[in-house]
């Protein structure tokens, strides 16, 4: 009679990729805080360091298919929550019906339920996303439906985003509405966003608008990022744009000042591993005219199969140039 032998093996190994997240401590030391397994199956494991310096779970997430034709797909996704010493915690569940329209469009129904002390399923969220495609025109609108107080669901929020133009020459702008207690809707903010590429380089601008003291929309936020690509990997430099300091509340009179400058660098060594480093610089207390030198804040490893294995050309929108001195429209 033969006997079986089973071998243990660890989770890691088993890991399709495996991203750690590292953060310089106050001693200059190298510390992991967070470590993020993807398996072949698309099970995904996410792990932050503990004080005793163990690694303990936060959230595992794994997905499903349950349907898969021609008119359309049905995924559930299952994320399990932990507490802060690794518990299981509470489990969320979202079920998203996917269903191609015509033209290239696509409707999107999700449905977000949690779980109570009981293991009960309630819905706390229904979003239906419904993309029209017309030419080099995307219009993409999105409904945010959560319960009233009665259990009844009700429409909270509404974004609506309307994308021209060929890939790497977009214009984009999102406009969000939300209810108010009488169940009003209201603009609360835009994002304009423009993309242009030039050979190795490609510039995203993004400006947002936000509602000021005032009740007013108001240029808040400005991003300008530019990433080169390299043989090796890309380099992202984003100058961020704001108009209010810390603790204030930004008004129609202020001007948008350089508030940091990030720089992302990219790295794609032979083996499909990705290394992302991330350092930041900041106004001079002294001078704020003038940046602080650079300081790296981050450092992202992925080992295994971090790399898709098409990658097809991305066109994240950004948004048309808006000029800082010039005043917000209403």
């Amino acid at each position: 009679m033969r006997s079986l032998l089973i071998l243990s093996i660890p989770a890691a190994l088993l890991a399709q990729s495996t991203t750690t997240t590292y953060q310089t401590g106050t001693n200059g030391q190298r510390i992991a805080v967070s470590t993020v397994d993807q398996s072949a199956t698309g099970e995904r494991t996410q792990r932050i360091q503990s004080t005793n310096g163990s690694q303990i779970p936060t959230e595992k997430t794994s997905e499903r298919v349950l349907r898969d034709d021609s008119g359309g797909k049905t995924i559930e996704r299952t994320i399990q929550k932990y507490d802060a010493n690794g518990r299981p915690g509470g489990i969320e569940k979202i079920t998203i019906e996917e269903t191609p329209l015509a033209g290239g469009g696509k409707l999107s129904k999700e449905t977000r339920a949690q779980s109570d002390m009981n293991g009960r399923f309630s819905p706390v969220e229904r979003r239906t996303t419904e993309t029209r495609v017309s030419g080099q025109t995307t219009t993409t609108s999105v409904t945010v439906d959560r319960p009233t107080p009665s259990n009844a669901f009700q429409t909270a929020e509404r974004r609506n985003t309307v994308t021209v133009g060929p890939a790497g020459k977009q214009q984009s702008t999102e406009t969000v509405e939300r209810a108010d207690v009488a169940g009003r809707f209201r603009q609360v903010g835009r994002t304009e966003s423009s993309t242009q590429a030039a050979g190795d380089k490609t510039t995203q601008n993004t400006a947002v608008y936000e509602l000021d003291a005032v009740g007013k929309l108001t240029l808040a936020k400005q991003t300008v990022a530019t990433t080169t690509k390299r043989p090796s990997g890309d380099v992202t430099e984003t100058n961020v744009f704001a108009t209010a300091t810390l603790g204030r509340t930004a008004s129609a009179t202020d001007r948008l000042q350089l508030q940091e400058q990030q720089v992302t660098e990219r790295k794609i060594a032979a083996d499909g591993s990705v290394t992302e480093a991330v350092s930041v610089r900041l106004p001079n207390p002294s001078d704020p005219t003038k940046l602080s030198d650079a300081k790296k804040i981050s450092e992202t490893v992925c080992s295994g199969k971090c790399l898709p294995a098409a990658a097809p050309p991305v066109v994240t929108p950004a948004v048309a140039p808006a000029k800082p001195a010039t005043a917000a429209k209403p």
